[in-house]
């Protein structure tokens, strides 16, 4: 008799659980913010195993039913399911093609900028010397080395084209002439303007919010407490950060990106989610997650951008002397609007 009531009763509980996990990632209560921190893939490989232990120890049918609803749930939400099934296509595609252009190579030159984000972590300089392979046209770069290794770092990526701009914590190397307008003074991350070699003009930010991810002490109230207060601590940064852009008669284009301490979807980008598209969830490839390089399950660096810049590619690599991923997104330049161009 109890072995026929847990066949029903578990994967109903299974269910249930389902059902709460989903309405806390859809509103993102700041109340449940310790839930939605881990990835969603998390709870439905949870949810799957526990289905399939009733399935197979039960016997229950309705395990099956909560074994596809968790099944689905982890392979249709998880955020790393566009970038893997773009990877599959890519490979595909460069495996036929008689052109085979390598993965990550960089688009040819002209209306085209790469921009790359790393934590050095420790303020590693040899985390961002490793970066000069990449060839970027924009570093930004958090737990940034000291001034003197920054003007190193701008001749080694860029020789005499480069310059560099930097707050205690963030930085950020170019190519072309970059000038410093502000800096947030809590979390300082920094705003400057960029000047590239042909004349076009970007904003940039470059940030580093307080580490914010998932916690295994799930039944202690002091995590839910720091979680709730970091959560409302890095919207409120974020909110500050973003509005240090500028209104301008014709925008130019503007990227905001680093370390944001805390995985994609959280309830803070909705700040961004108006004005700026996550150019790795547009155009992103493969494994993602930045955080830590070793057992990468969060994608806490990113990089976002205005709808004057075109994500057509990006990919994240290992660091050899990081506990961050490198995260590599490549942009078109879209033509400023309001201008009138001919064509002969």
């Amino acid at each position: 008799m109890l072995p026929s009531f847990l066949a029903v009763a578990a994967p109903i509980a299974l269910l249930a659980l389902h059902f709460a996990v989903m309405m806390c990632y859809i509103n993102r209560w700041d109340q449940f913010v310790t839930i939605t921190l881990i990835p969603i893939w998390i709870w439905a490989l949870i949810g799957s195993l526990l289905s399939l232990f009733v399935l197979l120890a039960l016997k229950g049918r309705l395990a099956i039913l909560s074994l596809l609803v968790w099944i689905f749930t982890g392979l249709i939400c998880a955020d790393e399911t566009p970038f893997l099934v773009r990877e599959i296509k890519d490979s595909y595609r460069r495996s036929t093609s008689p052109d085979k252009t390598e993965r990550g190579a960089k688009p040819a030159e002209g209306n085209h900028l790469r921009v790359i984000t790393l934590n050095c972590t420790q303020r590693n300089i040899e985390a961002a010397k490793e970066l000069k392979s990449l060839d970027p046209d924009i570093v930004f770069l958090q737990n940034c080395p000291a001034n003197s290794e920054l003007r190193e770092l701008a001749q080694h990526f860029f020789a005499d084209e480069g310059s560099y701009v930097s707050s205690w914590e963030c930085s950020i190397i170019a190519r072309g002439k970059l000038s410093q307008i502000d800096t947030e003074p809590l979390s300082s991350s920094v705003y400057a303007t960029l000047e590239t070699p042909d004349g076009k003009k970007i904003d940039l930010i470059n940030l580093h919010l307080q580490r914010s991810i998932p916690r295994l002490d799930l039944w202690n109230p002091e995590c839910w407490k720091t979680h709730i207060a970091a959560r409302k601590k890095n919207r409120s940064q974020l909110r500050a950060i973003a509005s240090m852009f500028p209104r301008r008669a014709i925008p130019w284009p503007r990227i905001i990106g680093g370390d944001f301490g805390t995985p994609p979807g959280d309830a803070i980008f909705k700040v961004l989610a108006s004005n700026f598209d996550d150019s790795f969830k547009t155009a992103g490839q493969g494994w993602g997650n930045t955080y830590s390089k070793s057992f990468p399950i969060l994608r806490i660096d990113q990089l976002w951008a205005s709808e004057e810049l075109t994500a057509v590619s990006g990919f994240v690599i290992p660091s050899s002397h990081s506990s961050h991923r490198i995260v590599v997104c490549d942009y078109q330049i879209a033509q400023p609007k309001g201008l009138l161009t001919f064509n002969f």
